[in-house]
């Protein structure tokens, strides 16, 4: 299932939060920095990847952080 149409609904936290489709729109990856409000500095930075899995008929997302990793199932709020 191709993942295009969700970079249309998708609302990150932040305006400037780069996301992309990519294989041909099986994938979808978002990219964070978290900084600090006075200065700017950059205290956090993530990646995470959401896809489909055809076997489950499930979405789910692995997250990147500092040398560690989350995964889970995701569930949508908007139309397919």
């Amino acid at each position: 299932m191709k993942l295009c149409w969700m970079t249309a609904i998708f609302v990150p936290t932040e305006p400037t939060v780069p996301r992309r489709v990519d294989l041909d729109g099986l994938i979808l990856v978002i990219e964070g920095v978290g900084r600090t409000k006075s200065d700017g500095h950059s205290v956090l930075q993530a990646l995470g990847v959401i896809s489909f899995d055809e076997q489950t008929a499930t979405y789910r997302m692995r997250a990147f952080n500092d040398g560690r990793f989350l995964e889970s199932e995701v569930t949508l709020a908007g139309p397919r």
